[in-house]
């Protein structure tokens, strides 16, 4: 389900889209998210620097579709553009 994703989010140790951006900082951070697991889970094969490379190179693909959401919002307010929002539970 959903719960370990959303606790991820909501105690902050989670990674976000905008991580990748920072390589030193997503780097740091998903070491510490493998050792938790290791710690969790018990020791496993994972090649987490292979693994941090890749999102490095990802990190390039996905560039152009990352905006900063809130300030795209408020330009389209402004601008008196009509928004249409999605949301659960009949949002």
């Amino acid at each position: 389900g959903i719960g370990p994703a959303y606790s991820g989010k909501a105690s902050r140790s989670g990674l976000r889209v905008h991580h990748l951006f920072d390589h030193a900082t997503f780097a740091d951070k998903f070491r510490k998210i493998v050792e938790g697991r290791f710690k969790r889970y018990g020791h496993f094969e994972y090649d987490t620097e292979g693994e941090i490379e890749r999102y490095k190179q990802l990190a390039e693909r996905l560039r152009p579709f990352v905006i900063d959401s809130v300030a795209y919002i408020h330009e389209a307010l402004a601008a008196q553009k009509r928004i249409l929002v999605e949301g659960a539970n009949a949002l």
